[in-house]
């Protein structure tokens, strides 16, 4: 027991310079901050197979960058799962949407979406596109991209209202 207190010690003595590093790999300090909690879960449920005599800041910084790049494959797979289920018109390179930018839950919350409402959302929402250009573009009346657009904003209210709250955020009935 006084060898787990004693690694828990240690490791939290670290959490100034893993910060440090969290915000230069993710250049976003709520990222980072994230990035730090997440390999302290990820130490604390591994602490067993720390050797003593290693250094701790080493041992945490390597888990750190690990969770980064998990983070970022993770990332890619849903981007590129989201191009693969929207409608090709949506990805084309020259609007593609910067993925990074959303958080893990909004990012979720919009995977759920349906095709038809996420092309959408991508691109009036995210990329600036107006009613005109999608209704273009997709090849859909210009009544039913705002009634996609409506319905889409709808369920991610209702995906997000719990994770709004959780941020004292007053949510609409």
């Amino acid at each position: 027991m006084a060898r787990e207190a004693d690694f828990f010690a240690e490791a939290l003595g670290c959490r100034r310079s893993l910060l440090k590093l969290a915000v230069r790999l993710t250049r976003n300090p709520g990222d980072a901050e994230d990035l730090v909690q997440e390999t302290y879960a990820r130490a604390f449920r591994a602490w067993h197979t720390y050797r003593e005599g290693t250094h701790c800041r080493a041992w945490l910084a390597r888990i750190l960058e690990n969770c980064f790049v998990s983070q970022c494959r993770q990332q890619e797979r849903f981007r590129r799962w989201v191009e693969r289920e929207a409608p090709a018109q949506v990805t084309d390179s020259e609007h593609a949407v910067t993925w990074s930018s959303l958080s893990d839950r909004t990012a979720r919350a919009l995977g759920r979406l349906p095709g038809d409402f996420r092309a959408v959302v991508v691109l009036h929402d995210l990329q600036g596109s107006s009613y005109r250009e999608i209704a273009r573009r997709i090849g859909i009346p210009m009544g039913t991209v705002m009634s996609r657009l409506h319905r889409a904003r709808r369920q991610l209210f209702r995906a997000l209202s719990p994770h709004a709250r959780e941020f004292g955020l007053r949510t609409a009935a």
